[in-house]
């Protein structure tokens, strides 16, 4: 349950921290907030606080105006929700800071769910810590409501469990729904560069999938970098100086759940957002006896992984890109003007995943424009083979930017239920029944012929006739021979 200082809001008392006052309109000026609802206004605020990231950009920039502060310090150390959905009347934007020259924990412009274009974010509080809460508008929205902070319904379910890998004590959240069937599938979601397990257990919608298709969903956390920023190791081109074995942990994890909880090793799976969707490709590339199927949202390939991607088995993939996104460039970006690293065009890493996997049979289909109002459709390129089961599906989100389709910027699909439902019709490789031993020729009967085979290879110390595996081939082996006797 989610933990609030108040059980129903009109039997709380609401603090009004006012910006026309001037008091919390600069970061040094920043004011108190408790956990519980706060009554805002930011109609008299200044336009002078710092830009916002590329990370941040939802899909409309990173405008951030008419801000007021408060200062935020959690008495214990779990995930905060900190939301203005449905709460005020004009276009929100959130973030929270270190301090005011800090440095970003997290942001959010548009709530899952939430009407108005008003804001939700999470993020993991720290016992003691004060952080700075910045409220504001998108451009140059102004207005009134009221921001509640609590403690996020997903921590008190579902903490961070400790699990020790490389010389490291890493970090994962895991839902595991009621009545969970007998060797029930895993699926382990990755955040994105800055982001964490906390907001992909509570934002992305796999919460309540997770209950309704009987699955069990598992939120590694990345480690922190330079910036303190969590992130998977792909190897972009400011990280130079780590190597996290992000491989191994993420392998290590799924298998221990596997063993732990019993469930099913042909039916693991692992998606990713952005960054974590650069983590399932390298994982196709690296990992792919322990994961059987990536869904890679909103991520490209760094060409350092295309030149060494050498996957032991070929494994289905459904991926998705917009071809607006401002930070995942459609385009790819050989020269590395963003800085992440060299990476090749989108369409460029569908074929080489179409080769990858042996999927030269193409079937297009345009999707319904369900949502016009979010400025894009959606078209499935669905790869196939004549020859084999394995498939690879391409969502191109045209018109779309770096989201997450069904949460924020296009709403034509849910992308959630679509890898849910892709991995769920990847048939588990059914192992080969054994043969009868004594079926040496293999002819799927025992009779005259296995026997001439024992009879050809009789003699102490050759086991060309071996049955009982003595290192002989002699009368007890005729003795299987003829126990074994179909005719």
């Amino acid at each position: 349950m989610k933990q609030a200082l108040c059980l129903l809001v009109l039997a709380c008392p609401v603090a009004f921290a006012n910006a026309q006052s001037g008091n919390n309109d600069d970061c040094s000026n920043a004011i108190e907030i408790s956990f519980g609802t706060t009554g805002f206004s930011t109609l008299n605020a200044s336009n002078d606080g710092p830009p916002l990231p590329g990370d941040c950009d939802e899909g409309f920039g990173t405008g951030f105006g008419f801000d007021i502060w408060f200062t935020l310090t959690p008495d214990q150390s779990e995930g905060i929700v900190v939301s203005t959905c449905d709460t005020a009347d004009f276009d929100t934007r959130l973030a929270v800071y270190t301090g005011c020259n800090g440095i970003l924990v997290a942001c959010n412009d548009d709530g899952p769910g939430c009407g108005g274009y008003t804001s939700q974010m999470n993020f993991d509080g720290v016992e003691g810590e004060t952080y700075l809460l910045r409220v504001g508008g998108f451009d140059n929205e102004r207005g009134t409501g009221t921001i509640s902070v609590e403690y996020g319904d997903g921590p008190p379910e579902t903490p961070n469990i400790d699990f020790q890998h490389d010389g490291l004590t890493r970090q994962y959240r895991i839902l595991v729904p009621d009545d969970l069937p007998e060797s029930a599938p895993l699926v382990l979601a990755l955040h994105g560069y800055g982001g964490n397990n906390n907001d992909m257990a509570n934002n992305y919608g796999w919460r309540e999938l997770a209950a309704e298709e009987g699955f069990v969903v598992a939120f590694p956390n990345g480690t922190r970098d330079q910036s303190n920023a969590r992130f998977w190791d792909v190897d972009y081109a400011f990280h130079g100086q780590f190597d996290i074995d992000d491989d191994g942990f993420l392998s290590s994890l799924a298998v221990h759940l596997q063993d732990t909880l019993d469930l099913d090793p042909e039916r693991t799976f692992v998606t990713g957002f952005s960054n974590g969707a650069e983590m399932c490709f390298q994982l196709a590339c690296r990992e792919s006896a322990t994961f059987r199927g990536f869904g890679p949202v909103i991520g490209m390939m760094l060409d350092t992984l295309w030149v060494d991607c050498d996957p032991e088995f070929p494994r289905p993939i459904i991926t998705m890109n917009g071809t607006l996104d401002n930070v995942t460039l459609f385009g790819g970006d050989m020269g590395n003007s963003g800085g992440w690293g060299a990476y090749h065009s989108i369409p460029d890493m569908v074929d080489f995943w179409v080769d990858e996997l042996e999927t030269p049979e193409l079937e297009r289909v345009f999707l319904d424009d369900i949502d016009p109002g979010d400025g894009s459709t959606v078209r499935l390129d669905m790869y196939s083979s004549l020859d084999h089961g394995r498939q690879l599906w391409y969502y191109q989100v045209n018109g779309g930017g770096h989201d997450w389709p069904g949460q924020w910027g296009n709403m034509d699909i849910d992308a959630t239920r679509e890898v849910w439902e892709f991995f769920k019709a990847i048939e588990a490789e059914e192992p080969e029944e054994p043969g009868e031993p004594a079926d040496l020729n293999g002819d799927g009967s025992v009779n005259a012929a296995d026997l001439g085979y024992v009879l050809a290879f009789w003699g102490i110390g050759n086991t060309g006739g071996d049955l009982n595996g003595d290192g002989n081939t002699d009368s007890a082996d005729i003795g299987l021979i003829l126990a074994a006797w179909t005719g």
